[in-house]
């Protein structure tokens, strides 16, 4: 009996600083209905016209920490640390307890999500280059900080189903690629942190919050090359 195919498949790695053109791309969901975004928090919120100052922030969305996702379709943490179906909310809310400045975007999705819409964009590092964390020095790290925070999250934060299904998105692209509707105004995306405001050029490192401390203490450190299963 062959016993070829049985050995354990190579671990993927993803090397720090690596980007993907699906992190900065601009893919707004046609005509969501607001109840896609329930239970979205209001605190601490204040409203930007022009999003152009984040583009160097980094992304993340939902399915980067979606266990019932492949590594080959987005996951960008290990099954050990990833969660069931979590929403670009609680991303939202775990950026928020590291005290990192974040920007949310309801309206963007990942092209191979979108029945889960939304994103969140972090200010990783200072104007100068330097962390703006000293504790989080890449990105690796930050998607397993975020990813450890994420179950405590979810059960604090509740939210309902979009009220919109699959058919539906498929058949607005549909529309959409045979009568492209002309430009207009992507609506103002909100900027969240429950950190004292501060200027985007200040150099001063922010402290995580209590929970996201002990959240870190729980698990092992990210490492610049994550290795996910």
């Amino acid at each position: 009996m062959s016993h070829q195919g049985k050995g354990k498949a190579p671990a993927v790695t993803i090397e720090d600083g690596s980007d993907d053109d699906i992190d900065n791309m601009d893919f707004p969901l046609p005509m969501v209905p607001a109840s896609a975004f329930p239970g979205a928090p209001e605190r601490n919120i204040r409203y930007v016209e022009d999003s152009s100052q984040f583009k160097s922030w980094i992304c993340l969305y939902p399915i980067y920490f979606d266990r019932n996702r492949s590594v080959q379709d987005g996951r960008r943490v290990g099954k050990d640390l990833a969660v069931d179906r979590p929403r670009a909310q609680h991303l939202a809310e775990a950026v928020s307890d590291l005290h990192l400045q974040l920007l949310f975007e309801p309206e963007k999705i990942h092209p191979r999500d979108f029945l889960n819409p939304g994103r969140v964009k972090v200010q990783l590092k200072n104007p100068d280059g330097s962390p703006a964390l000293a504790s989080i020095p890449n990105r690796n790290t930050l998607y397993q900080r975020v990813a450890k925070l994420l179950p405590e999250t979810m059960q604090s934060v509740t939210l309902d189903e979009p009220d919109f299904t699959e058919e539906e998105i498929r058949k607005q692209l549909k529309q959409l690629m045979e009568e492209p509707p002309a430009p207009k105004p992507t609506p103002a995306p909100t900027m969240r942190s429950n950190a004292a405001p501060r200027a985007l050029e200040s150099s001063t490192p922010a402290t995580p919050s209590k929970k996201a401390a002990k959240a870190e203490k729980g698990g092992k450190k990210g490492k610049k090359n994550a290795r996910l299963v």
